[in-house]
This record gives structure tokens, sequence and C-alpha cells, in this order.
């Protein structure tokens, strides 16, 4: 029997990327069976976008917020109304290639449930064209402790919109609301509490757009305070299967560039 899949796309001020995005779920080689439009309080024409979307396929349903919750905030609430047995998730500035769930849904099919299913990386610019290609097959061989070790030290690029079940999400307690920055890091780190299994096909999945709206635009200071707050609010656990010394060495790694950098006037 087919398992449902729900993709959950955020969207904020998107009306230049979101017919791609949209195309490109609709056009899975695994029929996805349902696709909610998060929107959180966009002033373009994105909600005009959506809606007319939703007149044309009956599996896209919109999700407009009254006001502005955050990122985190909004594809939480969100991924907590899918009606699918697994979720997918999407940014509105990015797209699918088309055969991103069904290789992920081969991973779970092999794997179990627990499977937190991923493809390839593919950063795009503005018109997506490729920048750079990332593969994550590497996790394949590792152990959970190394493949824990290796996100909370974000020793290499990490997978994003991965695949995974309904229920492993509600385990992990999904997104932290509070989350302004690395709320995907956040998301990570409880999945693997939660007991998910890190599993990659080396096919192209996700399109990530790099454009100036971006996170080059955040201040360093910025970046640090919430990669220490990701650390610490995880840390009793993450000592507990990674040691106490290591991840002193984890915090002073967030610490290094400031140090060599310092910031005047704070």
């Amino acid at each position: 029997m087919e398992r449902s899949v729900t993709c959950v796309i955020v969207t904020y001020n998107s009306e230049k990327w979101l017919h791609k995005a949209l195309a490109g779920v609709v056009a899975q080689t695994y029929a996805v069976g349902e696709i909610l439009v998060a929107d959180d309080g966009s002033a373009d024409g994105t909600r005009e976008i959506v809606a007319a979307w939703e007149g044309k396929d009956a599996r896209i349903r919109k999700i407009f917020r009254e006001r502005n919750l955050g990122t985190s905030a909004n594809r939480d609430l969100a991924i907590r109304e899918a009606r699918g047995d697994f979720v997918v998730t999407l940014d509105g500035d990015d797209f699918y290639y088309p055969s991103k769930i069904q290789a992920e849904m081969g991973l779970v099919a092999r794997h179990g449930e627990r499977c937190v299913a991923c493809s390839s990386l593919r950063w795009v610019d503005g018109e997506g064209d490729v920048l750079r290609a990332l593969e994550f097959e590497r996790i394949n061989s590792m152990s959970r402790r190394e493949l824990l070790a290796a996100f909370v030290l974000r020793a290499f690029p990490l997978p994003r919109d991965m695949l995974f079940s309904k229920r492993l999400y509600l385990d992990s307690g999904g997104f932290d609301h509070e989350a302004r920055l690395y709320e995907d890091w956040d998301f990570k780190l409880r999945l693997f509490r939660a007991g998910g299994l890190w599993k990659a096909e080396n096919v192209p999945g996700v399109a990530w757009r790099r454009h100036d709206g971006g996170g080059s635009n955040i201040s360093p200071e910025d970046h640090l305070y919430w990669t220490l707050n990701t650390i610490y609010k995880n840390r009793p656990w993450l000592e507990a299967e990674l040691g106490r010394e290591f991840m002193k060495k984890a915090v002073l790694a967030r610490f290094a560039p400031l140090v060599q950098n310092p910031v005047r006037d704070i």
C-alpha cells in the first residue's frame, strides 16, 4: 500500500519564485497527496498565486496567517495540520527536482518508518542555475555517534527539506517557535533525539536559492547568539550522547570566529 505524503510549503513575499516551487511539487514522480501552503503574512502577490493554484488543484490547501509568526512557528503549525503519513518541507523560493520524493520514499521502504530521508542539494542562483552540488551519501556509512557529532559541529553542509513520518515529527517536538535563526539545525538535532535514522540517496532533490534575502544579511553576532542558543538548549542530552568534553569543544568552535574578529562597542 502506497503511503501518503504531505508537502508543507512556507511562504513570505515569495511571488517571484512560488510558481516554480508549486510546479515542482505537482510534477513529482511519487504523487503528493496533499500540499499545504502556509503564508506568513505576505505583502506582495503571494496569496493571490496560492489561491489561483488552489483553484486548479484539489490537493493544494492554503493556510493564511493573520500576522507574521516567523518561519519556525509557521512551519511547525502547518506540519501539525498535515494529513499524510509522511511530511516533506519546502521554502517558497526553492524548488524540487522531479524524483526527490520517490527516491526518499524508497529509503523509507528499505530502512523503516523512523528513517529521515534526504537527497542531494543544489545551491542555485536567482535564475535556477546551479552554483554548487552537495551530496550526502557519506552519512549512510557513519555511526549514529559519528553523525550526531558531525551535525553538532556542522562539520559539513547539512541536508535540508528531508522527508520524515508525521509520527517522528510529533515525537521530536517539532520546530521551536521561539527560534529566530538555526531553527532547522535545532530540528535536525531533535530528530536525532527522537530516534531518527538518517539516510541519503544520491539523486538531485532540492534546489536552494541563494539570493539577497538570505542569511548573508544577518550579523555575525546574531549567528553566534543563535548557534550557542541551539547548543545550550540541547546540551543535557547531547552531553549524555557525546560527553561533556566534546560539548565544550563544540562551544569553543562557535566562539572561535568572534575571538579572531572581536566585536567592538558591545
